[in-house]
């Protein structure tokens, strides 16, 4: 099933069934059994994190978490924060695969530019650091409170103890399951006492972050993503007034099941959703605002552009100059002439074997820097550096590729290539580098880069090598680059400007 396919299905269950009046706790059910529900259809996440991976390998996640914990907290002790610390703005941040270098320290590209900004407008920030995954990237360049032992206690005890009276109110659901079964989809949600667990979870931690949110005084809220713990966030500052912004962090638009087509949404809103979706394009904001207008003023997106690009455009930031150096040192060892960022998925085999098919059928003068997905990267880094030592390739330039600061390696790289649908394929456009996917469905949600011959789809390994070549060799359009949208967008939430 492609993404439009799942979405026309998605319009006709929401059309069919009352799924915004779904609750369990006063709290909205669709957007968790929807986006569970997208979650599995596609493979997203990491499975062997979820808690359907069994007890052993979850005691065996958590004991290497919380050993990584003690460890982060003592020897970057110097960046620790409380939870309830004084801020005008939180954020709840998240730890995901090895992050970027900037002078020595661990940048986090989803919170840290926002950070930079308020700060320059004179307002103090908090960020509370999740590690799913149980990375913890010290020495850290922006302070945090780390979140993830209280989440992991939490979510533990919402597995064990009695629902209670948890007011479930989920009419014609099993229908609605009956339907998913005919389609032939299936989701851990399905499970109705998975959705009460769930959203007992949510509740709890909605609770522990509205304390933590009283003590610290705040008066706005940032999120990255859509996860369980987002949407306790989310929850929390809604019922205590505080605005909610969710900050673009990959491709959206209107076939991506997380941010298009919601139009379902109920009068009041979302609860678990946030109130600001800050876009980084036009595209990305119009297919949120056209649900979001079904209910005004509960929700809406903005184009604020994207903060951490922008400090790497102009080519004036002086970290940014260092690390130009850097990456012009590997280029001049790797000994080739013409080099290709490759952007690899977090889901099925680390490295595909038509992807080294394509190596061996290039030409030998052609470099490829392995670039591994943010997801479960500690499990799928060993993997793939298996693949690329047995292949006679370089494992230190893919960790060198992994946490270099994208961007600073787009301007050096002469063509991209994707074995998804990787953001990047947008953030190469940007830079003026042409790229080539392996997904069929990258033409459908990258159109304009499509459109701009910035992107081209291939499938077989001599298809994928020849647009390579192609890219390499025909001259290459150049985009001006888009505005600094982000100081002034900043400037405008915080005078209370919630318009789209």
């Amino acid at each position: 099933m492609t993404r439009r396919e799942f979405l026309d299905w998605i319009r006709g269950a929401e059309a069919d069934f009352p799924v915004g009046s779904w609750k369990v706790r006063g709290i909205h059910a669709w957007p968790l059994i929807r986006l569970s529900l997208s979650s599995a259809t596609f493979h997203s996440g990491s499975p062997s994190h979820s808690l359907s991976a069994g007890w052993r390998r979850l005691g065996l996640n958590v004991a290497r978490g919380l050993g990584a914990w003690a460890s982060a907290t003592v020897t970057d002790r110097s960046a620790n924060r409380s939870a309830s610390d004084h801020a005008d703005a939180v954020f709840l941040g998240s730890s995901i695969g090895r992050r970027p270098l900037l002078d020595g320290k661990r940048y986090d590209i989803r919170s840290g530019p926002y950070v930079e900004l308020l700060e320059r407008c004179g307002l103090r920030t908090l960020v509370w650091e999740m590690s799913p995954f149980g990375d913890y990237n010290a020495p850290r360049h922006t302070p945090s409170f780390y979140v993830q032992p209280q989440l992991i206690a939490l979510r533990a005890a919402c597995q064990i103890l009695p629902p209670g009276d948890d007011q479930v109110s989920l009419e014609r659901f099993d229908d609605f399951r009956a339907r998913v079964a005919a389609a032939g989809l299936r989701f851990a949600h399905a499970d109705v006492d998975r959705i009460r667990r769930d959203l007992m979870f949510l509740r709890r931690l909605a609770d522990r972050f509205s304390g933590w949110l009283r003590r610290s005084g705040a008066r706005i809220g940032f999120v990255a993503n859509t996860g369980l713990p987002e949407q306790a966030f989310c929850l929390a500052c809604r019922e205590l007034g505080i605005v909610s912004v969710e900050v673009q962090h990959g491709v959206q638009g209107d076939l991506h099941p997380s941010y298009g087509s919601w139009y379902a949404v109920p009068p009041e809103g979302w609860n678990v959703r946030a109130r600001v979706f800050w876009s980084w394009d036009d595209e990305s904001a119009a297919a949120i605002n056209r649900w979001a207008s079904c209910a005004p003023g509960r929700h809406v997106a903005i184009v604020g552009g994207d903060p951490w690009r922008e400090m790497w455009m102009g080519g004036e930031n002086p970290a940014s100059r260092r690390t130009d150096e850097l990456i012009r040192d590997r280029k001049r060892a790797s000994g080739g002439q013409r080099h290709i960022l490759v952007s690899l998925s977090s889901q099925g085999d680390v490295i595909p074997a038509d992807l080294m098919e394509v190596v061996r059928q290039s030409p030998p003068d052609w470099r490829y820097w392995f670039r591994l997905h943010p997801v479960n990267q500690m499990d799928r880094g060993r993997e793939a550096a298996h693949v690329v030592r047995a292949a006679g390739l370089d494992p230190e330039l893919m960790a060198f590729a992994t946490e270099t600061p994208l961007h600073a390696l787009l301007l050096e790289m002469d063509a991209h290539l994707s074995v998804s649908l990787s953001t990047v394929l947008a953030e190469a456009a940007a830079f003026g580098v042409p790229s080539v996917a392996v997904g069929r469905e990258a033409a459908d949600f990258y159109a304009a880069e499509t459109g701009a011959g910035l992107l081209a789809v291939a499938t077989t390994p001599a298809e994928i090598v020849a647009a390579l070549r192609r890219a390499l060799t025909e001259p290459r359009p150049s985009p001006a680059p888009p505005p600094a949208r982000a100081p002034a967008t900043m400037a405008r939430l915080l005078a209370g400007d919630l318009h789209g």
